[in-house]
């Protein structure tokens, strides 16, 4: 994958089967949302007032929405606490947000308009001490947190909510035996698939589960065994899923490594693989994910490393960026980290009649 770790920019490309377009991405915490084009030119940017950026994403009337961890919250302490999802316009000006100091993670905007998104909510105490695994006595003064997931209006009002410890199996949710007891699922990705139900995809118990909203219960269950701390999901063409994997805390390895896989809903089989070689050297501890492109190619994002990349279905490199924005912060000291990154067409609604930079 890396072509030269010590160049920045666009280190790659095949332009005849790289996917055109233009990519967004977010950075860990530099105060800025980019837009560049397959050159790697800055062709736009947001400037943002959070600690740090999670997901952004552009709507087709060329608006931005995205989340981000806010300065002071009641959760701000815990990984990946955010607390405000924002809307601007195309010059920044902020059109809506809503807020609440328990999200954290990810959002989905369904094709209706609403908004899905994530928050901790307590485990009831009858059930803390039957949850497994984990680093037994740590917990978050006496307190064990889980998932609930809200849909709002437009008019911030929660018409639908889900939350995991009325569903879960807790002998089929085991949390990872390295961490502590402070969280049980640590939900940080979901999306609408294209029959209505929802996927979720918990890190702390290595699950992605699929949701009927109309009947809450689960439909569908996968991962224990198979992802080691997965970080993003989404669907393909095909609405199969592509999962990030980290490989955090991999039972039964010598080293370290991420990977990329599709996975069918229908027989869980895996049908779509993407390894580095050797696999040390494609490896993210925090955030990465992934898209399934037009052509078919997919788009990747090495947090870690400050690195997106699109390889073709062969597993082939036609695409490498490596992002040239330094920035630091407490957390994470001096970084490049690229926490999210989405690829658009050159036809995107949202880009019509829009002033580029370049």
């Amino acid at each position: 994958m890396r072509i030269n770790q010590n160049a920045k920019g666009v280190v790659f490309r095949n332009v005849v089967e790289e996917n055109s377009g233009f990519t967004l991405f977010t950075t860990a915490s530099d105060k800025s949302i980019y837009l560049i084009d397959m050159k790697g030119r800055v062709v736009h940017k947001w400037e943002v007032d959070l600690v740090h950026v999670y997901k952004a994403e552009l709507l087709r009337n060329g608006n931005l929405l995205y989340t981000g961890k806010t300065k002071n919250g009641h959760m701000s302490d815990f990984e990946d606490a955010s607390g405000k999802i924002i809307e601007t316009d195309w010059d920044n000006s902020i059109v809506w947000e809503y807020v609440d100091s328990y999200m954290h993670n990810s959002f989905y905007k369904k094709k209706n308009g609403n908004i899905l998104f994530i928050k901790w909510v307590e485990v009831p105490n009858n059930l803390v001490n039957k949850v497994k695994g984990g680093v037994l006595g740590n917990k978050d003064n006496g307190i064990m947190w889980t998932d609930q997931i809200c849909e709002i209006n437009n008019s911030k009002r929660i018409i639908w909510e889900w939350k995991a410890y009325e569903y879960l199996d807790i002998d089929d949710n085991v949390i990872c035996p390295v961490f502590c007891r402070k969280e049980w699922t640590h939900a940080n990705a979901l999306y609408v698939a294209n029959d209505g139900n929802i996927l979720i995809n918990f890190m702390l118990t290595n699950t992605i589960v699929k949701i009927n909203p109309e009947t809450k219960n689960i439909e569908w269950s996968w991962g224990p065994g198979e992802t080691s701390e997965a970080h993003y999901i989404d669907k393909t063409f095909e609405d199969d899923i592509l999962i990030f994997d980290n490989g955090l805390h991999s039972i039964g390895t010598s080293s370290e490594f991420s990977r990329v896989l599709e996975v069918s809903t229908s027989n869980g089989k895996i049908s779509w693989e993407y390894l580095e070689n050797p696999l040390s050297y494609f490896y993210s501890s925090i955030y990465g994910c992934c898209q399934r492109l037009e052509n078919g190619n997919t788009l990747i994002c090495d947090s870690d490393d400050g690195c997106i990349f699109e390889v073709n279905n062969k597993k082939e490199l036609v695409w490498e960026y490596i992002n040239p924005y330094y920035s630091h912060d407490e957390k994470y000291g001096t970084n490049n980290i690229v926490t999210f990154a989405r690829s658009y067409p050159p036809d995107f609604p949202g880009f019509e009649n829009k002033n580029f930079l370049i």
